[in-house]
């Protein structure tokens, strides 16, 4: 048996359809990967500025290059809302 009404939830439904899509990639590798040159820090430039808003990284058979990128996403947050408004 479904746990769920097949149909859904019309309120919910309503609530979601006015947010914003959010852009992700879910499959990114970086040059921790064997099969990747693109250095941790151009991959997350990139994706931010073509306007993902989420991205997974996805080595193969290691999780360096993931971590890295949280290190340098943690140091771009934190630049970006210490520097002025315009």
């Amino acid at each position: 048996a479904r746990r769920h009404d097949p149909t859904g939830d019309a309120e919910v439904r309503q609530r979601i359809s006015k947010r914003p899509l959010i852009e992700v990639d879910l499959h990114m590798h970086t040059d921790h990967s064997g099969d990747c040159a693109t250095p941790v820090d151009v991959l997350l430039q990139t994706a931010r500025d073509r306007g993902l808003g989420a991205i997974a990284i996805t080595d193969h058979n290691e999780v360096s290059g993931a971590l890295e990128a949280r290190r340098i996403a943690e140091q771009m947050a934190t630049s970006r809302s210490s520097s002025p408004r315009r």
